[in-house]
């Protein structure tokens, strides 16, 4: 049994036995981690605040082998998020980027971009002024992340350059992983506007803190959401071998 440290954030916790927790962690280090916390749920316990989900956290714990849970020894606050959990609506968006964190991550495999986009987008959702935003920036670049890049540009099919606010109608595939122009798109797929596919087109060639600076429309924000939310339902169904609808209740 070999002890390790790592940042994290606290994707989940469930109740174990009468006194202990089963807490999931994102970590900086080792990728998706579960692991128990002995006496945690005890009144007196030396854990306090640090296992409440969307807390960052230094975390220590012990690596049991033959992927066994590994076993909790301290986890000390990094940053609380307490604002987080004082409204539902950000409980809510928290809620649904720690799920996709969950359901598109394997075991035990590090992706420090990946730990930088929830601790940002966490961040954001706490002291933002727009929140819709910051979640639709969330998912476009967990997207990008994960080698699930749409292609914004140009035409799957013929290549021409599509150029946001200046073309005709256009569709993204989801299946396909990009858009079509109007000459190609044969009226299959999503449609999408000139103003949603202009942000796009912006958002991949920026950071994530950078992109909080575009401006879109509420009803584009609508639009935006839609196409990301149903691609990563799409992302998360292949991944899974097969397409199942009920992921889109997750995100």
């Amino acid at each position: 049994m070999s002890l390790f440290s790592t940042e994290a954030i606290i994707l989940s916790t469930i109740r174990l036995g009468e006194a202990d927790k089963l807490v999931t962690f994102f970590t900086l280090t080792r990728g998706r981690v579960a692991g128990v916390a002995s006496g945690a749920r005890r009144f007196k316990n030396k854990f306090g605040a640090s296992l409440e989900p969307f807390t960052q956290c230094h975390l220590v714990a012990f690596e049991k082998p033959g992927g066994k849970l590994a076993r909790v020894n301290q986890a000390d606050i990094v940053h609380s998020f307490q604002k987080l959990r004082e409204a539902w609506d950000t409980i809510e968006l928290g809620t649904r980027m720690v799920r996709l964190i969950t359901k598109i991550t394997p075991d035990e495999q590090p992706h420090p971009a990946l730990y930088h986009l929830l601790r940002d987008s966490l961040a954001f959702m706490e002291t933002g002024l727009d929140r819709q935003l910051s979640f639709i920036l969330f998912i476009a670049n967990l997207i990008k992340e994960c080698g699930y890049q749409p292609q914004w540009n140009h035409c799957l099919r013929c290549s021409s350059a599509v150029v946001g606010g200046s073309h005709g109608m256009v569709t993204f595939s989801e299946r396909a992983g990009g858009i079509l122009c109007s000459r190609c798109s044969g009226g299959v797929s999503l449609g999408i506007s000139a103003d949603a596919l202009s942000f796009l087109q912006a958002v991949s060639k920026t950071d994530f803190r950078s992109a909080h600076h575009l401006v879109p429309s509420i009803l584009v924000k609508r639009e935006l959401e839609t196409i990301l939310k149903d691609y990563m339902a799409y992302i998360l169904g292949k991944k899974e071998g097969h397409f199942n609808t009920s992921n889109k209740l997750l995100i």
